[in-house]
């Protein structure tokens, strides 16, 4: 099932994102062994080094959101003309051009976001172990130089990147990136399949779920807000939450 695609795309990305926490962390390593640690010119060249690499990940990435965006508009616009046995080719309506282009800007956004956090705790990370290090030295009556490296002999935790949600819940940063690259793909593929069905007349749609026990399969929702049936957009977020297995399927009129 397409999901399945959602899911893989989704996950390459978290992959990818995580190469890239990994250069944080030798930079913040890097930057720990340097002799000169703790003083503004050691970690404003780590933050550089830092968004030198977000930079160029974020350039390479959006050239993905756009490849794997427009690969699933394609397949869910294909899917939705097949309901309708429609001879039009699969391409996107220049409407649905557009709203792919904002879907890649919307997703552009969001991550570039997370790296912003990201960056600002390994300057917290940074700010924070200086400053421990100085306190170290300065009890013990030892230098900088030996209390550095008793840092780094005793201190085996790696530092670790977050998102924090609204309930102050924290999730690693690569599983948030995973999260809002297949939240989009499941949202564009069901924006597509809805614009379509509009397009052919349809007036309802129905929930398909990998399992075709779910309780939401088969479950039928309206294209309009003049009806019995519940909308699209008032069960999105109940239905299609970012790791849902369920699309929509447009119904045909008898």
């Amino acid at each position: 099932m397409i999901t399945n695609k959602f899911s893989e795309l989704a996950e390459r990305a978290g992959e990818r994102y995580g190469l890239v926490l990994e250069t944080w962390r030798s930079i913040f390593n890097r930057a720990v062994a340097n002799a000169r640690f703790g003083s503004p010119a050691v970690k404003n060249q780590a933050l550089i080094e830092a968004y030198n690499v977000a930079h160029k990940h974020v350039d390479d990435e959006t050239e993905r959101m756009r490849a794997d965006l427009e690969q699933i508009a394609l397949e869910a616009r294909s899917a939705a003309l097949a309901v309708f046995s429609a001879d039009d080719t699969s391409e996107l309506t220049d409407e649905l051009t557009q709203h792919l282009n904002d879907c890649v800007e919307h997703l552009r956004s969001e991550y570039a976001i997370q790296i912003e956090r990201d960056i600002a705790s390994l300057r917290k990370n940074l700010t924070i172990t200086a400053l421990q290090i100085s306190v170290s030295a300065r009890a013990q009556g030892v230098s900088r130089r030996n209390a550095t490296l008793q840092y780094q002999v005793g201190n085996s935790r790696e530092m670790r990147f977050y998102f924090h949600d609204r309930a102050n819940r924290k999730w690693p940063s690569r599983k948030y990136i995973r999260t809002i690259w297949r939240h989009e793909l499941l949202d564009l593929y069901n924006d597509v399949v809805l614009a379509t069905a509009a397009e052919y007349g349809a007036a309802e749609l129905e929930v398909s779920h990998a399992h075709a026990k779910a309780g939401v399969h088969g479950k039928r929702l309206s294209l309009s807000y003049n009806s019995e049936l519940p909308n699209y957009s008032e069960v999105k977020a109940e239905i299609f939450h970012p790791n849902s297995e369920s699309i929509l399927v447009p119904i045909v009129r008898p």
